[in-house]
C-alpha cells in the first residue's frame, strides 16, 4: 500500500521503503487528492516547496510542488501556536498571499497580481513529517506527505496594492526566539518573486485537478532557513526591524 498522509498529524515516526513510495508525481498528487476527499480535508491554505534553490537541490526539481493545509493547521495572529501536536518543532519565515474572491482560472498568466490575491502577510511555517528518511525517496514521497504539513501561523494581513516595488521585495525578515536572532533572509532566497511563486502555484494546482478557492492562503516558501525552536519560547518576526508577528510556542508540541 502506498503511503499517503491522513488529515490528522501522525504521532509516530515511520521509515519508508521502496514498496510504499509513490512511483510518480501524478500518483502522489492523486493519492493526496483522494485521501483529502476521504478524510473531508477542509483546505484553508497551501504550502509550497521547490521555490528555493536549496529545496530544488535537495529534491532534484526545477519547478514548485505543493501540499494542502487543513483549516485546523492554520492560525491568524495567534498568541499560542501550534494548536495541533507536531512531531518536530521547527520554523521558517515566509510570505503568504490570500486568493482573491475575483480570481478567474484563465488566463492566470495575464492577470495583474492584485486581481489574483487581495491580501498578503508575513507568515511562519512549521513543517512536520513522520517520515524519518523522506529525503532518501524524493519529492514524490514529500508530496504524498502533504509536503510535511505541520502548522502555518499568519501575521497581520495587508491589502495588496499595485506597486512597482512590493513591500516584501528586498525586506529583511528576521526570526527571533525570545531575544535571540535565529534566522534572517530576504525574498531573494526564492527562485521567483514571492507573488510569482503564488501565481505559478495556481497554474500548477489547476493542471493537477486541485481547486484552490477564494479565501485560502498560499505560503510561498522559506525566506529564512528552517530552524529548531523550543517549547514555551516567544517567537517574533520582524520585517526591516518592525514587529510583524509574535507568539509563544505551545507545549507540548
Amino acid at each position: 500500500m502506498r503511503y499517503v498522509r491522513r488529515a490528522n498529524m501522525p504521532q509516530k515516526f515511520v521509515q519508508m521503503s521502496g514498496l510504499n513510495v509513490p512511483q510518480s508525481l501524478d500518483e502522489a498528487y492523486s493519492l493526496i487528492r483522494h485521501q483529502g476527499i476521504q478524510d473531508h480535508l477542509e483546505i484553508g491554505g497551501w504550502k509550497l516547496g521547490g521555490t528555493t534553490r536549496s529545496t530544488q537541490s535537495i529534491f532534484k526539481v526545477d519547478e514548485l510542488y505543493f501540499g494542502a493545509l487543513d483549516f485546523t493547521e492554520i492560525a491568524h495572529v495567534p498568541t499560542l501556536a501550534p494548536t495541533r501536536k507536531l512531531l518536530q518543532s521547527r520554523a521558517e519565515v515566509e510570505i503568504a498571499f490570500r486568493i482573491s474572491s475575483t480570481v478567474n482560472p484563465t488566463p492566470i498568466q495575464e492577470v495583474p497580481i492584485e486581481n489574483l490575491f487581495d491580501q498578503w502577510c508575513v507568515a511562519v511555517e512549521m513543517p512536520s513529517s513522520p517520515i524519518e528518511n523522506i529525503a532518501e525517496f524524493g519529492v514524490e514521497t514529500l508530496i504524498a506527505d502533504r509536503c510535511a504539513a505541520g502548522f502555518l501561523v499568519l501575521g497581520k494581513p495587508y491589502s495588496l496594492r499595485s506597486s512597482q516595488i512590493q513591500p516584501w521585495h528586498e525586506a529583511s525578515l528576521c526570526l527571533f526566539q525570545d531575544d535571540q536572532k535565529l534566522a534572517e533572509g530576504t525574498s531573494d532566497q526564492l527562485v521567483w518573486p514571492a507573488e510569482e511563486c503564488a501565481r505559478r502555484f495556481l497554474l500548477s494546482a489547476l493542471e493537477k485537478d486541485f481547486q484552490p478557492r477564494p479565501g485560502q492562503w498560499i505560503s510561498t516558501g522559506g525566506i529564512t532557513p528552517c530552524v529548531s525552536i523550543e517549547e514555551g519560547a516567544r517567537i517574533s518576526i520582524q520585517r526591516d526591524g518592525i514587529l510583524e508577528l509574535e507568539f509563544q510556542v505551545k507545549g507540548k508540541i
